[in-house]
């Protein structure tokens, strides 16, 4: 009903499975009747899952075998939990589905990862100086299909900055030329529309691109999609 995307969806319903399955298998009760103890009993559950909760490799869902988790969570997976869990209880509430939301009765902050100690921003997802300039290295030195595709990637997001669900979606004909120079129209987060500046390299980059793909840039359907698949 929220969710703004199926991303967000999918969370959503991946943790309120989770909680649903732990409320039923561990505490013999349903969602409704979950308590603050049980909140902050599932709180400790997250920190230290049991291994009869985690999946085997490689087994389809619901086959024996399979578990809702894949594995420990990090901190910041037990958060991203613990927040989508209290705004799922603040809605039902909000439906008339609940009386009450025991949530708010618990602590959800988790604060700070205290085995990160001093090692840079934990939370970065950008590659140190050191690591991107090995990384163009490598590609540079590299001659295939795959190597040719992560070089567009690598130039293209430097410049240009979209999130991989956006360009998974562009297409040649969302990259429009201006007299101010080159834009690529986005339909992104939150379903709002944006014109992003992409440089004359990114440009450049998309051409050679193209090109190694047996396409024609500047000829080629508006639907062709700027990351083909191998």
């Amino acid at each position: 009903a929220r969710a703004g995307s199926t991303h967000t969806a999918t969370q959503y319903q991946r943790e309120a499975e989770r909680f649903v399955l732990w409320c039923a298998l561990e505490r013999r009760k349903a969602l409704s009747d979950a308590t603050a103890e049980d909140c902050r009993a599932y709180i400790d559950f997250l920190a230290n899952i049991p291994p009869q909760w985690i999946s085997r490799r490689r087994v389809e869902r619901m086959a024996p075998g399979w578990a809702p988790y894949k594995g420990q969570l990090s901190l910041a997976s037990r958060q991203l939990a613990l927040n989508i869990l209290g705004s799922l209880f603040a809605w039902l509430v909000q439906a008339q589905y609940l009386a009450g939301n025991p949530w708010v009765l618990v602590n959800r902050k988790l604060g700070d990862d205290e085995l990160a100690g001093d090692a840079g921003d934990a939370t970065s997802r950008a590659f140190t100086p050191a690591a991107w300039a090995a990384l163009v290295a490598y590609l540079a030195g590299s001659t295939s299909p795959s190597a040719d595709r992560l070089r567009w990637i690598c130039v293209f997001e430097q410049a240009v900055g979209l999130r991989a669900a956006e360009l998974l979606r562009a297409e040649r004909r969302h990259l429009v030329e201006k007299p101010s120079g080159w834009v690529i129209w986005v339909h992104g987060k939150g379903r709002r529309n944006r014109l992003v500046p992409v440089p004359r390299v990114a440009i450049e980059a998309t051409r050679v691109y193209f090109e190694v793909r047996g396409s024609d840039f500047d000829k080629d359907p508006g639907e062709t999609p700027l990351l083909a698949s191998l």
